[in-house]
């Protein structure tokens, strides 16, 4: 086996992105590539460094994952 380990970590504020009351419209592909983008920064690393992204999703419905990283690459 070989090693494998994170490199960085990037996160989303929890909240409201629905676009009443003066909140933000977001969706949770605009969601998922701030994480992603925050966590490549941390790892000072480039998208194109990135050999395999493996997703998962409880809500958002099948492929969201590959939704989100369609919108970076």
């Amino acid at each position: 086996m070989r090693a494998v380990f994170v490199a960085g970590v990037g996160l989303t504020r929890f909240d409201l992105y629905d676009g009443q009351k003066g909140r933000p419209l977001k969706e949770f592909y605009d969601l998922g590539s701030e994480a992603i983008l925050s966590a490549l920064k941390d790892a000072d690393m480039e998208w194109k460094s990135i050999q395999a992204a493996f997703c998962g999703s409880v809500y958002c419905g099948t492929a969201s994952g590959h939704q989100t990283i369609e919108k970076i690459a």
